[in-house]
């Protein structure tokens, strides 16, 4: 990233949360009706969106990221994923623990043993509420179409990101900006310098919450 972008990114956080953001998040608080769901998302975006809603983490996809192959297979197995324990954990050149879940990698970020990781994780997964579950994706870490068609079959109440359009699938949301980069940069950063984060400006989260299946 130039250091161009980074100034436009750094003041648009700074403007936003100075004069905006409270208002968006108020706005959009207000909407929403549906606030006992579960997001379960491939990267930080649902569990910042249910912070910024002041709502519980329902949801064991917090503060972490599964790469997009790993993901499609959690979504289309998830009871049988929930129901393993750990197998062991590795520890990325950043330092940070990837738990060994079956087949599946979690890529614990934020968290700095993995014990905490293994305790969060299992909290969290015992609060889903299936009857009331949302699914969210990136076209990062290796995304392809295929997987992109895969995940957005399954029976589920989905949405992919992608940085280009892909006309021929309802459920992904193009965000612009991004089309040079091979994939989305990071949803979480103000769009613009009225307080909305990317996924917020270009799509209708609330909307798309308060449309249970």
């Amino acid at each position: 990233m130039s250091i161009q972008k980074r100034v436009v990114l750094k003041l648009r956080e700074i403007i936003g949360n100075l004069f905006f953001r409270k208002t968006v998040v108020k706005q959009m608080s207000k909407r929403l009706v549906n606030r006992d769901m579960t997001i379960i998302t491939s990267n930080c975006i649902g569990c910042i969106f249910l912070h910024d809603m002041q709502l519980p983490f329902n949801t064991p996809t917090v503060n972490l990221f599964i790469k997009s192959g790993d993901f499609v297979k959690f979504a289309k197995l998830l009871d049988h994923y929930l129901s393993l324990d750990f197998s062991g954990f590795e520890t990325s050149a950043e330092g940070y623990p990837i738990g060994i879940l079956g087949d599946i990698k979690i890529y614990f970020v934020h968290y700095k043993h993995p014990e905490e990781a293994a305790a969060k994780w299992h909290q969290r997964k015992m609060r889903i509420n299936k009857e009331n579950m949302f699914f969210m994706m990136t076209d990062r870490d290796d995304c392809t179409m295929e997987m992109i068609s895969e995940l957005t079959s399954l029976p589920h109440s989905t949405v992919v990101f992608s940085h280009v359009p892909r006309p021929s699938n309802d459920s992904v949301v193009y965000i612009p900006t991004f089309e040079a980069e091979g994939c989305v940069g990071e949803l979480y950063k103000f769009a613009d310098y009225t307080g909305h984060r990317y996924y917020e400006k270009y799509f209708d989260i609330v909307k798309w919450l308060n449309t249970r299946k």
